[in-house]
């Protein structure tokens, strides 16, 4: 199971707005975050078309939230970059000769499925940055 890089770096971005509650310029999210700016701003597009962010222009531009980091969900930002984070398709399935474990792997792979829809609708980027980091541990 994949989540798009462009997904994560959608996640990454608005995670940075949500820390800093203030707009940002495009420089200092990309070098905080680790994100090409060339593909941030292309997905900054994409974020301003789902109403997530808003863009100022201008010498002192930048990006800010227009919802809450509690209105945001991880599936949100998934589906505003056209991600569908899915698992293989039954098709895949179609040519096993053991049907009855090929079945059973399917059923498997939907629960999953099924799951990882839940868990990104159910998570929103306040929940992840409420969070405290965890120590490294050896």
């Amino acid at each position: 199971m994949r989540i798009k890089a462009t997904t994560d770096y959608a996640i990454r971005a608005v995670l940075y707005l949500a820390l800093r509650n203030e707009q940002c310029s495009s420089r200092e999210i990309s070098e905080a975050m680790h994100i090409p700016r060339d593909l941030l701003v292309q997905i900054a597009i994409r974020l301003r078309q789902a109403s997530i962010l808003e863009a100022q222009s201008g010498k002192y531009g930048g990006y800010s939230l227009m919802k809450s980091p509690s209105n945001i969900s991880l599936y949100d930002l998934a589906r505003a970059m056209g991600d569908e984070p899915n698992l293989p398709d039954n098709d895949n399935f179609d040519n096993v000769p053991n049907q009855e474990a090929a079945k059973l792997i399917q059923g498997t792979y939907q629960t999953i499925q099924s799951e990882f829809e839940k868990y990104l609708a159910s998570t929103t980027i306040e929940e992840i940055a409420s969070q405290k980091p965890m120590a490294c541990t050896n």
